[in-house]
């Protein structure tokens, strides 16, 4: 089994009608001495989300997209996507090293989940767009533990594709701030008409 360093940290980011399968995911990688942030786990009643994700998203090394049927209408996990990937800063403040490794996981109940591949406009259009550009991975579910860390060292590969000077990103509180009133039953054909970057195409799914 590939190992992982103790500094790994996976952001679990899923639409709302996925937790059960973030907590079991989080069980997984539990299991195998990796952790994880769950949503449904970290945050209590009562927590201010702003204060508990954003050193997360600043810090982790993986952010892990569990892609259900309603994922690609998530405003939340198109926002997380971008934060958790933005480059950070290193050393003097003048360089940066590339932010999360991006890899997606489909679910059992995605329409694709059967097929060798799937359609660019049943997941977020980021995530697509960094699948397509070969800096993001797609695998399926699974509940074979041993899988996940050599899906975590192959994200992680990719992730070095994914440099850019440095820019300073908005805080997390300023950008989600902007959505508080956005849920997961926000309009779909806005959300499909910003999905501007897709291809007609099939794409695989290793």
């Amino acid at each position: 089994m590939s190992s992982q360093p103790s500094e790994t940290l996976v952001f679990l980011s899923h639409a709302k009608a996925d937790a059960e399968y973030a907590n079991r995911m989080e069980k997984i990688l539990s299991g195998l001495g990796i952790r994880s942030w769950n949503f449904n786990t970290a945050v209590l009643p009562g927590d201010n989300y702003l204060e508990k994700v954003q050193p997360v998203l600043n810090g982790c090394s993986h952010i892990m997209v569990l892609l259900g049927p309603t994922t690609q209408f998530s405003r939340f996990v198109d926002i997380e996507m971008d934060l958790a990937m933005a480059p950070r800063i290193v050393g003097d403040g003048n360089a940066a090293q590339p932010g999360a490794a991006l890899l997606g996981v489909k679910l059992p109940n995605h329409e694709d989940f059967s097929k060798p591949y799937y359609e660019p406009d049943r997941v977020p259009g980021r995530l697509h767009d960094f699948i397509a550009q070969n800096m993001a991975i797609l695998k399926k579910w699974t509940e074979e533990a041993s899988a996940i860390p050599v899906w975590l060292e192959e994200a992680a590969l990719r992730r070095q594709r994914y440099r850019q000077r440095w820019f300073p990103p908005p805080s997390t509180l300023s950008r989600v701030q902007s959505m508080k009133d956005w849920s997961e039953d926000a309009d779909r054909d806005e959300v499909r008409d910003s999905l501007r970057t897709l291809s007609p195409q099939h794409f695989r799914t290793p």
